[in-house]
């Protein structure tokens, strides 16, 4: 197993300490995934307001994405990932203590709370991808992009178990309160990423190095070269939103969809997380694999299709273990293509402006994400429990169609060799 890792590691030490930032944060994000709609429920917020107010940290993230994806490729990511990370350790402190819906809704937006980013920076996520990409060779992203991703759901594993231990204090709190100890992860997880970021080099925009006596591209061949880069985004932000629609509707408020439809706690709903985490992790170091042996796009595709299939099945699980077993198989098979995915977001972005294009790209699905839990919290809050998941069936099918039928010939454009880099 850690001859597999090693190979998955990429060369540069900088990068494998943004992994790890990557893999310590998604320890808080996996315990809030289990326990904060929860939470909430337990002080009285109805379904349909928690889903309001996780469609609002969506929203509100997507905007500031695009705006933070801009300032970083003009001022660097460091100096916006240590702000970042600050704000979300000073904000979470009070957490520990009060539980006022003013403080529980500033908190949820700068931490980005119960969204299960999978160790991602909420807003700042494109600016961490494109500091990640600037240390790799363009022949590692598959692996290590995976690597990345599989470092995160490993971390929302923990995240998942250590919430899942709730019940062992219960006892020793009254009522809401024993969800509290639990945000002393992602302030942990903050103050961690703090001392290791300040460690690595900021990596600012390069100007084209041309001698003398060479000759810059024409204005027109630059403009054809810009329209080429601008479809391919545009394309594939338009496939990105049916995706990001799909899991805003069922995966927010998958905890709050599990205790009222099984009627179980923490304790059992953590221990699927586990599980789920673990898999997908695995799925993720797998399919980073299979990227070298089929190529990006079907590693894509051919995983999520059978993801489409579980879910479809998921509502119709009579028990929870099964229910339990569906979701943990369907979020492996799914939610494991996420590296493939972003490497080939990565090789479709020029250098120029990767944190940006990379924003655009994510708003694309966040905007969509985020409009999803207010539906199937009005879905749930109507005791339509299956609906939701029937909806995200449709919506990732027609995703997985215009994916493979848009992009099936561009495996060989994202692994072309990064000249500043080879």
């Amino acid at each position: 197993m850690l001859g597999a890792l090693q190979a998955f590691c990429p060369s540069s030490p900088y990068a494998r300490r943004l992994i790890l930032v990557r893999g310590v944060r998604a320890v808080g994000q996996g315990a809030m995934i289990v326990s904060f709609t929860l939470y909430l429920r337990e002080l009285g917020w109805s379904a349909a307001a928690i889903g309001l107010l996780l469609s609002a940290i969506g929203l509100i993230n997507a905007a500031l994405s695009l705006f933070f994806g801009a300032l970083g490729d003009k001022m660097g990511p460091k100096r916006l990932l240590l702000l970042h990370q600050s704000l979300v350790g000073l904000i979470l402190l009070p957490m520990l203590f009060y539980s006022g819906r003013f403080l529980i809704t500033v908190a949820a937006f700068v931490g980005n709370l119960g969204r299960g980013q999978n160790g991602a920076a909420g807003p700042f996520s494109a600016v961490e991808t494109a500091w990640l990409a600037g240390f790799l060779h363009s022949q590692e992203r598959g692996n290590a992009f995976s690597l990345n991703s599989a470092a995160g759901f490993f971390g929302m594993a923990v995240g998942s178990l250590l919430a899942a231990l709730q019940p062992l204090w219960q006892p020793l709190f009254h009522g809401d309160s024993a969800f509290r100890p639990l945000f002393l992860l992602p302030i942990l997880a903050a103050i961690f990423a703090v001392g290791v970021l300040s460690t690595v080099p900021d990596i600012a925009p390069k100007p084209p190095i041309q001698s003398p006596h060479s000759t810059s591209p024409s204005i027109r061949i630059r403009i054809q070269e810009g329209l080429r880069d601008f479809r391919m985004l545009i394309l594939l932000s338009l496939t990105n939103a049916f995706n990001g629609f799909a899991i805003g509707m069922t995966s927010p408020l998958i905890s709050y969809w599990f205790a009222v439809r099984y009627h179980v706690g923490p304790e059992r709903i953590g221990s699927a997380f586990l599980f789920t985490f673990l898999l997908t992790g695995i799925s993720a170091l797998l399919t980073g694999h299979l990227t070298q042996r089929v190529g990006l796009i079907r590693s894509v595709v051919i995983p999520r299709s059978i993801g489409l299939l579980l879910l479809v099945l998921l509502p119709l699980a009579p028990t929870y273990p099964l229910a339990a077993l569906l979701y943990i198989l369907r979020s492996a098979f799914n939610r494991g293509t996420v590296g493939a995915r972003q490497a080939v977001a990565i090789g479709l972005i020029p250098e120029r402006w990767r944190a940006l294009g990379i924003s655009i790209n994510n708003i694309s699905s966040s905007f969509p994400s985020a409009v999803g839990p207010s539906l199937s919290g009005w879905m749930l809050q109507a005791d339509e429990l299956a609906l939701p998941f029937y909806c995200a069936a449709c919506l990732q099918g027609f995703y997985l169609v215009l994916y493979f039928l848009l992009f099936r010939h561009v495996d060989n454009r994202s692994n072309l060799p990064n000249p500043e880099l080879t």
